[in-house]
């Protein structure tokens, strides 16, 4: 008896460890490196419009999964709105929220349609494994430099960095280890913005007010208290990036519609 406990410890260390390797081992350069690298399986262009086709028929904005002019909070609840090849915004589309509303957050006026579009944006240029691990968050930062938004990025985990970044961007979108000691948690990534006070607000983190609908938390008045509230204290920063204004003003911004149009002629 005493000898098989001591077998299932061995055996649960060595679970342990292999869960943790990528955390804590290998560093944020090659896990972003290789995301990059998966985009390579790409998605078929007739996949893609059949996703936008179906999309954009959900009506969503007559009823309760999305409200114009707020941010998304309810990432959950978006089963039914496809990405990928096979996948849906619930399961992997926390990269393209968090983008929906740091554009929000920087003074965008989106429907749904435009939701519509930068998912078949992303599936063009950016999908991992053909969305089945969601978007790359290098992408996710071109996407916005190309959008003429300022984007400062960082591998960094120490404090300071991620602080300064803060205090110097008006919003942040951060993609963390959901826990930084198990790979099986899975990757997550968030928008940051701030209230008129300056203070941080943490969006699309799975929160749900007393009525059990999900909102926004905080405000928090540090990067490390927002990044301590993504997952309980369990989570750490793989990659953050700062964005602003930049030079172009909104009405110089390529349409969605447009982007998505010319891509696919």
């Amino acid at each position: 008896m005493k000898e098989e406990r001591n077998k299932r410890k061995m055996a649960d260390k060595m679970s342990s460890f292999v869960r943790a390797f990528i955390p804590r081992f290998v560093p944020n350069l090659w896990v972003l490196a290789g995301m990059d690298l998966l985009k390579g399986f790409g998605l078929s262009k007739s996949r893609i419009r059949r996703n936008r086709e179906y999309n954009r028929d959900l009506k969503a904005e007559e009823g309760s999964l999305y409200r114009p002019g707020q941010f998304i909070e309810n990432q959950a609840e978006w089963t039914g709105v496809r990405f990928g090849s096979k996948y849906d915004m619930a399961y992997s589309g926390c990269e393209i929220i968090a983008t929906y509303n740091a554009l929000l957050a920087l003074g965008e006026k989106l429907t749904f349609e435009d939701m519509v579009e930068l998912i078949g944006s992303y599936e063009r240029k950016g999908a991992v494994l053909k969305g089945a691990f969601g978007v790359a968050p290098c992408a996710v930062s071109r996407y916005l430099k190309d959008r003429g938004y300022r984007v400062t990025n960082t591998r960094r985990k120490d404090r300071n960095t991620l602080e300064s970044m803060g205090k110097c961007s008006d919003t942040m979108i951060l993609t963390v280890y959901n826990d930084r000691k198990d790979i099986t948690g899975q990757i997550h990534t968030v928008c940051v913005t701030k209230d008129e006070n300056g203070e941080y607000l943490l969006h699309n983190a799975f929160w749900r007010n007393r009525e059990g609908r999900f909102e926004s938390c905080g405000p928090y008045r540090t990067v490390g208290e927002v990044i301590k509230a993504i997952s309980h204290g369990e989570a750490e920063v793989i990659y953050a990036m700062g964005i602003g204004s930049g030079t172009k003003t909104i009405a110089e911004r390529q349409p969605y519609g447009k982007q998505s149009d010319k891509a696919e002629t």
